[in-house]
């Protein structure tokens, strides 16, 4: 949130004005912006992805989403995933929603593959970079007492190999997220479904990197 912004318009003659505005503004940043070749992953996290005020249709739906999905047994799916792969015909390994949801445990491990690697080169240093990031999470998760229903997690990594490894990661859409129950109570602990998918991740990175290949490359570091 930012407070104090200056509104530039253009009046019907063309002439550019301008003035400050004392208000309080919701601002959307572009995580992508600061990288070259983004290579982008978002997960939906947690075992829970309704709130207690949704609809009653709406609770029955997403409950059944997260039993038919891996939601139910890792704390998280596949949401999308775009990333630079010289492998696919278009130079880019993608996944939609609905592809995602259909991954099985194993399919999640093998797009978390294919989401770091160009193609040539596994990111092994990146992979790194981002488990140490999950990690800190978990530390911070296990100190809040909210609900994070609903919430993703979105990965970035830059995939230009001329460049130092780079890296981000955001919890986002808090839309959903909880402070207290249906009865008015405060949670005393921490979201169980969503350290379940972080602690998820945390596993898939280290597996990944038990099983790298001891050869040497540019992006192994």
């Amino acid at each position: 949130f930012i407070h104090d912004v200056k509104i530039r318009r253009t009046d019907k003659e063309g002439v550019q004005k301008e003035k400050r505005k004392d208000a309080c503004y919701l601002v959307l940043e572009d995580i992508t912006f600061k990288f070259s070749r983004p290579s982008i992953l978002d997960l939906k996290m947690g075992t829970r992805q309704y709130s207690d005020t949704m609809s009653s249709d709406k609770i029955a739906r997403k409950k059944q989403r997260t039993l038919d999905t891996t939601s139910h047994t890792m704390g998280l799916r596949l949401a999308a995933v775009k990333s630079y792969n010289s492998n696919e015909n278009s130079g880019f390994f993608q996944l939609h929603k609905l592809e995602g949801r259909a991954l099985d445990q194993g399919g999640i491990y093998d797009a978390f593959r294919k989401y770091f690697t160009d193609g040539l080169n596994s990111q092994y240093q990146v992979i790194r970079q981002f488990l140490s990031k999950i990690r800190t999470l978990i530390e911070l998760t296990q100190k809040v007492q909210l609900r994070l229903y609903c919430c993703s997690l979105l990965l970035v990594y830059e995939s230009d190999s001329s460049l130092p490894a780079k890296t981000d990661i955001r919890i986002i859409d808090f839309a959903e997220f909880q402070k207290e129950g249906e009865d008015g109570k405060t949670y005393n602990e921490p979201d169980a479904g969503f350290l379940l998918g972080l602690r998820t991740l945390a596993g898939i990175l280290e597996s990944m990197l038990e099983k790298r290949p001891h050869t040497n490359s540019i992006n192994a570091g």
